[in-house]
């Protein structure tokens, strides 16, 4: 399936993976691990899988963003389950450096000022407008919104970062270094994760879609991702996460 944007965009997007798929995935940039199970031939659920993203000269360090032509194409894709990776790096957007004073979350040990729940969530509430129009006329017998990875460690970000050109850009233009930084400790971000989730969640209901969290065997013990499930970036996972999702996703539509 394929839609030609208006020449002055020079986009198009496609379906990757099963010519038959009933299993849909569709969304924001954590939709590229789920391509990458499609290709390493990871999404052994018993169900065909596609994956909507720019065809062409795709460039994965872009990560370029839905739009309506996109949802357009998404919605009207007929399978079993649309499964909706929707944002997922706002906690990491907003806080993954520590450019201003430390805080806390009030469950969390670390210093600082303690700030709560509701403060953090208004923060990055934009980032669901439009979630409801983009899936209400899909096709699928499923909408699914799917839990997006856990923060990483400390030092799984401090390796990623000379491989995520966002953030580098970010610090490009601060006068910091990726070796100096400070980065947010991982009880603060593992905490502002397990707020998006808590939203995600809540958005799931509002529109009436399934909600399927990350599953604790994807967890350390105190909630980052673990590093087999780690693409080497800042935030994004690989195909083993995408395929244990899958997994999680066709137990929770069954």
């Amino acid at each position: 399936m394929k839609s030609r944007k208006p020449p002055e965009r020079q986009l198009e997007w496609e379906w990757w993976g099963d010519a038959d798929a009933s299993v849909l995935v569709a969304g924001h940039s954590h939709r590229e691990s789920y391509r990458r199970a499609i290709a390493e031939g990871l999404t052994s659920t018993g169900a065909a899988v596609a994956v909507l993203v720019l065809g062409g000269s795709y460039d994965p360090a872009a990560m370029p963003n839905p739009d309506d032509t996109y949802w357009r194409l998404a919605c009207a894709a007929q399978g079993r389950v649309l499964a909706v990776p929707w944002q997922g790096n706002q906690y990491n957007t907003h806080f993954l450096f520590g450019f201003d004073e430390p805080f806390r979350l009030h469950d969390r040990g670390e210093s600082g000022m303690v700030v709560p729940a509701s403060m953090l969530s208004a923060i990055w509430r934009r980032s669901f407008e439009g979630i409801d129009g983009a899936v209400a006329s899909a096709r699928a017998e499923h909408v699914v919104l799917i839990g997006t990875p856990p923060p990483k460690s400390d030092e799984a970000v401090r390796e990623g970062l000379p491989h995520s050109p966002f953030f580098v850009r970010a610090l490009a233009r601060v006068g910091e270094s990726v070796d100096t930084i400070r980065i947010t400790p991982a009880a603060v971000r593992v905490g502002l994760w397990k707020i998006l989730q808590d939203d995600l969640e809540q958005e799931a209901a509002r529109i009436g879609a399934v909600f399927v969290p990350v599953p604790l065997t994807a967890q350390t013990a105190d909630g980052c991702l673990k590093p087999e499930y780690a693409w080497p970036d800042v935030s994004h996972a690989n195909a083993a996460f995408a395929a244990l999702m899958l997994r999680e996703i066709e137990a929770a539509v069954a």
